[in-house]
């Protein structure tokens, strides 16, 4: 391209469009890097800062009553459901395994007194 040929691009208007939308491009793209080194920079402060504290205070426990002693357990509660699962020989009926399950509870110092419960299916 000859000089005279760069000096007639740069005059017509299109030319102007070109050069305003790419610096416009360039600001939106050096806006968003702003950002986000600000958004960096404020992470890293956090982290100094929550550095900085546990480094003085040694740990957060101090401070959020976790150092207090715990009161001892006297007892230990468990939850659990009530009742046991009978499974029966193929010979053998329901009925009759359930008697003999319940004559064997009888027999033992057990302290509660089991129910028939019958789901077929």
């Amino acid at each position: 391209m000859t000089p005279q040929e760069a000096h007639q691009v740069c005059l017509c208007p299109q030319w102007k469009i070109v050069l305003n939308t790419m610096m416009q491009s360039r600001q939106n793209q050096l806006q968003s890097k702003a950002i986000k080194q600000d958004r960096w920079n404020n992470r890293e402060a956090d982290r100094q800062a929550e550095k900085a504290f546990l480094e003085e205070h040694k740990r957060p426990g101090k401070f959020s009553g976790k150092d207090e002693p715990q009161p001892t357990q006297t007892e230990l509660v468990w939850r659990m459901p009530w009742g046991c699962w009978l499974e029966c020989n193929d010979n053998q009926m329901p009925w009759g395994c359930w008697l003999e399950c319940n004559d064997n509870q009888k027999k033992g110092e057990a302290s509660t007194s089991p129910s028939l419960v019958h789901a077929s299916g």
